[in-house]
Order: structure tokens, then C-alpha cells, then sequence
């Protein structure tokens, strides 16, 4: 019954989906001390599905399903949505292309397998500064073209403007190992280090000379390694 209502109606499926996850995201929440506000934008025309808010930051999120057993090996995003924020891209040393558009919007992919009676999930997430993190090769890559791929997607990012869309692919999104590191990974308030954004934003300004700081320059590597595990693991 629960697979073929999910399968045989879109709109069922997505708001099934959509229901689990927010559901998911505020139990972890919960674990952190705090309610999960969650707004729905009205009508739809922003590229993003909901908005998250941990009371002290919140972010844009699009939300993406794909079934476990699907080819599917990439989405297309808005520009807009993908684009980082204009403080964000100023601390990267973007040049900013005027208007500029970026809202540092997220996307959350939810791999999902209907049982008999149940429904299994995986979350997998992505932003710019996954995509940065990997061109950087700050994260680990799955296969040997990707931090290419994801060099070439950030070039883009740079200097494209306009109502337009991109494709990113499922490589240059990371598995949450559960939704504590799914929070983290949005850079919500989590019991799992949160702040992996903050450093790689750091990381990005004394590796180019925007920013000097001893403490870390004298232990990059150490610094590189710790901001991979915070986005890969959570910890």
C-alpha cells in the first residue's frame, strides 16, 4: 500500500518526502536544545522549497528526491540559489559580477526505498563551499576527474549571471551520516561541529594571502584535515 501510493503519485511522493525529512531534521534539533522553525516560500519561484531556521542563522534549502535503485546522476539547480551570498563571495575573493545573486542556497537530495510497510532514506547535501571544498581538494575525491569537475563548476559559479541553471552532479554531493551531520552540514546548530563553513571561509582567505593568521599557517595541513572531517564525518 505504502509503496504504491508513494510511487504512483508525484505530488503524494513529494510531500511524503519532504514530511520525513523535516521531521528527521527537528528530532535532531531537538537533541541540540532548539525547535526547527521551517517556512515554506509562497509561490515557489525562488529556486529553493523551504526555509530553515535554528533561531540564530537560517538557509535556503532546495529539496531533491531520487529512488535508491535510479540512474540519476545529476540535478539541475538555479543559478541563483547555487551562487554564494555576496559576503561570502567577498571572503572568497570573488570578483561580483553586478547584480550580483547568490543567496548561498543549499540542496538536500533524499535517496529513498520503499518497503512493504516502511520507508528507508539517505540524506546527501551540497552548497558552494562543498563544491569550493572539493575544487580545493579540502575533501577526499570519490573518482579521479572530480575536483576537476567541481573546479570547473565553481568557474562557473564566478562568472555566470542571469536567470539560468546548472548541473551538478551526484559525486559533489556529501552522504550525511546521519541528520546531526545533516544540521552541521547546513551549518545549523547541531551536536555535531557546525562551523566547518566558518574555517573553510578562513581557510580560502590565507591560502589565496587575503589574511594572515600564524597560528593557523603554521598547521594548515592539521587546519585542511580538521575541516574535511567536520564536512565528511561531523566530527
Amino acid at each position: 500500500m505504502l509503496k504504491g501510493l508513494i510511487e504512483n503519485s508525484s505530488l503524494v511522493q513529494e510531500s511524503i518526502l519532504s514530511s520525513r525529512l523535516l521531521y528527521d531534521l527537528r528530532i535532531a534539533a531537538g537533541r541540540a536544545g532548539y525547535f526547527l522553525q521551517a517556512f515554506q516560500p509562497d509561490p515557489d519561484i525562488g529556486g529553493f522549497d523551504v526555509i530553515l531556521d535554528d533561531g540564530e542563522k537560517f538557509r535556503k534549502i532546495q529539496l531533491k528526491s531520487v529512488r535508491a535503485d535510479a540512474t540519476t546522476s545529476r540535478w539541475k539547480i538555479h543559478l541563483r540559489h547555487l551562487k554564494p551570498d555576496p559576503a561570502t563571495a567577498d571572503r572568497m575573493g570573488l570578483i561580483q559580477i553586478h547584480p550580483w545573486i547568490g543567496v548561498l542556497g543549499g540542496t538536500i537530495i533524499t535517496e529513498y526505498q520503499v518497503q512493504a510497510s516502511s520507508l528507508d532514506v539517505k540524506y546527501h547535501y551540497t552548497d558552494s563551499l562543498i563544491i569550493y571544498a572539493i575544487s580545493r581538494g579540502v575533501l577526499a575525491s570519490k573518482t579521479a576527474n572530480e575536483p576537476k569537475i567541481a573546479e570547473n563548476l565553481w568557474a562557473r559559479l564566478s562568472s555566470l549571471s542571469g536567470d539560468k541553471y546548472l548541473w551538478v552532479p551526484r559525486s559533489l554531493f556529501v552522504p550525511a551520516v546521519d541528520c546531526r551531520h545533516l544540521l552541521a552540514l547546513m551549518g545549523l546548530k547541531s551536536t555535531r561541529p557546525y562551523t566547518w563553513d566558518m574555517d573553510l571561509l578562513t581557510l580560502a582567505e590565507i591560502e589565496s594571502g587575503r589574511k594572515t593568521d600564524p597560528k593557523v599557517s603554521m598547521h594548515i595541513d592539521s587546519f585542511r584535515k580538521n575541516v574535511s572531517n567536520s564536512i565528511e564525518r561531523g566530527n
